[in-house]
């Protein structure tokens, strides 16, 4: 899958600290793929840990245009109970 970027998306990732191949990665083997409520909107998700094992969760909003996955942008959470349930 070609992954395209937005400038909304490459700022809010910068701004964050999600290096892009992170981000693309998340993309590309997420461990699962919700509809975001929007039109043609999806958003990829990985559970991950931090550098001290803390769990979060990395969300990225995407389009998809034909083979091409268009990111609108990209964020890590804590709150991964608020999207998985209960996950320790």
């Amino acid at each position: 899958m070609h992954v395209r970027w937005t400038d909304h998306a490459l700022e809010q990732a910068a701004r964050r600290g999600l290096p892009s191949h992170v981000v693309e990665e998340a993309l590309r083997v997420p461990d699962r793929v919700v509809l975001s409520g929007m039109e043609n909107r999806y958003v990829a998700e990985k559970r991950c840990r931090d550098a001290s094992g803390r769990l979060y969760l990395l969300r990225v909003v995407f389009e998809r245009e034909g083979e091409q996955a268009v990111v609108v942008t990209a964020y890590r959470t804590s709150r991964v109970g608020k999207y998985w349930g209960d996950v320790r």
